[in-house]
């Protein structure tokens, strides 16, 4: 039998069966190509409706929506992925890796470097085809590390306002708190803690797989809903409960001691001129707020997505699903940004190892103008601008 299927129309009553292996919703079917489809009625729970070759409607191949969708994802693959290896490199060049909880920093940006680099290029090939891109156990696979780095990226978070915690409020402990030593230990707890959080997953507790709303290899969040609040109250709600509580203690220490270097400059000789620990205080207070913003950044990006999959995952919409699980992995985007808005520090290395990469170059191609004559001291002066930034 061969018919063709209209897949504007596709009615939510009812399932398929693609080829003997995959389900989906008629409408959700891969637009690339015909494929042998058995058709069930899910409400009656009755037989095969129909056994059909499906011919995909032209017109509805690839749309307007679908342009945008890629463009999109496009944009967040480039510019995540080059931001974040922006964030690692300008820290190794400054040379502070161990300074200021700087590993767990750059741990953040190689999760999110996972997520722009390799996981959004997954969805953009299925947003192009319609479906799946993947076989089977590498869409397992890609599941499996989309729960990993989600829960690596807010166990960061949470070690970084430990980290700041206790740098301002324990100042007197911290290095035998967070010796170098320590640090990788925690940055290698980080990483196990994650993956044994998405290892029921194998045990049959939830499930992976491709979820047709969100054109997306994950967990199965329909399967079982006991499994999805387990996940985002160790992975989401506990961690952020930490979170909370460090940033408050860790405000009121900043603001005390604030309160205190403003008497002491008021009361003495030159108050124009800063302490150096009203220096080293300002300094803090910039870190805390570009990290608090990152903290809140994820909230937003995440939260709607946790409250979905623990309320009502099956019958959330396609869109609304679409828009909330996309809306979280932009999060990995982010955050290089927030850091060079807010952060001071972060902004003069970005410009530091940008003109450490560029700067040599510039003087080459200036030199070989001089050398035929024809660079002025106007040309010239702009080069010097840029070599002292």
């Amino acid at each position: 039998m061969e018919a063709t299927f209209d897949f504007r129309s596709g009615q939510s009553g009812y399932t398929t069966i693609t080829n003997g292996q995959s389900k989906c919703r008629p409408d959700m079917l891969p637009l690339s190509m015909p494929v042998e489809t058995t058709v069930y009625d899910v409400d009656n729970q009755t037989g095969p409706v129909a056994s059909a070759t499906i011919v995909p409607d032209p017109e509805v191949q690839f749309g307007s929506q679908q342009v945008v969708e890629v463009v999109y994802l496009s944009l967040l693959a480039v510019v995540g992925t080059l931001g974040n290896l922006l964030v690692i490199s300008s820290i190794v060049h400054a040379r502070r890796v161990n300074e200021h909880g700087n590993v767990f920093v750059i741990n953040l940006a190689i999760a999110d470097i996972l997520v722009n680099g390799v996981i959004i290029p997954i969805i953009i090939g299925n947003v192009i085809n319609g479906g799946n891109v993947l076989n089977t156990v590498t869409c397992d696979l890609i599941g499996y590390v989309t729960i990993i780095t989600c829960c690596c990226s807010i166990c960061n978070l949470t070690f970084i306002a430990l980290n700041r915690y206790w740098a301002v409020v324990h100042r007197a402990s911290y290095e035998n708190y967070f010796s170098p030593k320590r640090v990788k230990f925690m940055v290698v707890f980080i990483w196990t803690w994650s993956t044994l959080l998405a290892f029921p997953t194998l045990l049959g507790w939830s499930d992976l797989g491709y979820d047709e709303k969100m054109l997306h290899c994950t967990w199965d969040d329909t399967k079982d809903i006991s499994y999805n609040i387990f996940l985002i109250t160790l992975a989401l709600v506990v961690p952020l409960c930490g979170i909370f509580f460090s940033y408050w203690r860790l405000l009121r220490a900043v603001v005390a001691s604030g309160k205190k270097v403003r008497r002491k400059s008021s009361s003495s000789a030159n108050p124009d001129v800063r302490s150096p620990k009203s220096r080293s205080l300002e300094r803090e207070m910039n870190l805390t707020k570009t990290l608090a913003a990152t903290i809140l950044a994820f909230m937003v990006s995440w939260g709607p997505y946790g409250l979905c999959v623990m309320v009502a995952p099956s019958t959330v919409s396609f869109q609304l699903k679409k828009i909330f699980g996309w809306l979280g992995i932009t999060n990995s985007s982010m955050n290089f940004v927030i850091y060079g808005v807010m952060n001071p520090g972060y902004r003069a290395g970005y410009k530091k190892l940008l003109v450490h990469l560029f700067g040599s170059k510039l003087q080459k191609a200036d030199h070989r103008l001089r050398s035929h004559g024809l660079s002025t001291g106007r040309s010239h002066q702009p080069q010097q601008q840029v070599i002292q930034l």
